[in-house]
């Protein structure tokens, strides 16, 4: 019988957690920004407290879930890679890259903040909100390693990260056309809070 272990990630974990959003998130507008930012992105979350878990088989991360409730980790990573993340898209929009033209109007706010954060020195601290619930922002399995509910349980261990931490409510968004996740959302318990274009945003009670 294989073992599975869910636990908090630590930071070498971050190599691991890097590599599988890579493979599994290849048409994702992250990705565009190569392996070094995308390392950079979970650093960023990881060092402000974040709630990472990852599951483990064999001593090897296999899959991930990453969660918060506030910008702030977000604000530091465009503030400290500002100059990396502005040349990396201005050299992908040139070469056309289908992915970074078709996720750009979603990431408008995102590329503003990073400008404000950068040119205006903004206080990060004081940018720090708290939202009506926790966010689940990324969730990935290596893809030879989904089956035999290790997703599922990655997730039921996760929320009970937040409840030890007094979180009683988790949302997230997936894309309309994701039908796998969908899936797999509803199966964990969530509920559909509401719908945008290209969107659906699912809450939970934990």
């Amino acid at each position: 019988m294989v073992n599975i272990n869910y636990r908090l990630a630590t930071k070498d974990d971050l190599q691991a957690i890097t590599n599988i959003h890579i493979n599994e998130f290849s048409e994702y507008f992250l990705t565009v920004l190569g392996e070094k930012l995308v390392y950079k992105f979970y650093e960023s979350y990881y060092e402000n407290q974040n709630i990472l878990v990852v599951a483990e088989k064999n001593k090897k991360v296999i899959g991930f879930i990453l969660g918060t409730d506030n910008s702030q980790a977000r604000e530091i990573f465009f503030k400290q890679n500002f100059n990396k993340i502005f040349w990396k898209l201005f050299k992908e929009f040139f070469k056309g890259n289908k992915i970074l033209w078709k996720g750009i109007s979603r990431r408008i706010f995102f590329i503003k903040e990073a400008i404000f954060a950068k040119i205006l020195k903004k206080n990060i601290e004081a940018s720090k909100r708290e939202t009506s619930s926790y966010r689940l922002l990324s969730i990935a399995m290596k893809s030879d390693e989904r089956g035999n509910n290790v997703a599922y349980n990655m997730e039921e261990f996760f929320c009970k990260k937040l409840m030890e931490k007094g979180i009683k409510k988790v949302g997230l968004s997936v894309k309309k056309d994701n039908e796998r996740a969908i899936s797999y959302y509803k199966k964990c318990g969530y509920a559909v809070e509401k719908e945008e274009e290209g969107a659906i945003y699912f809450i939970k009670n934990i």
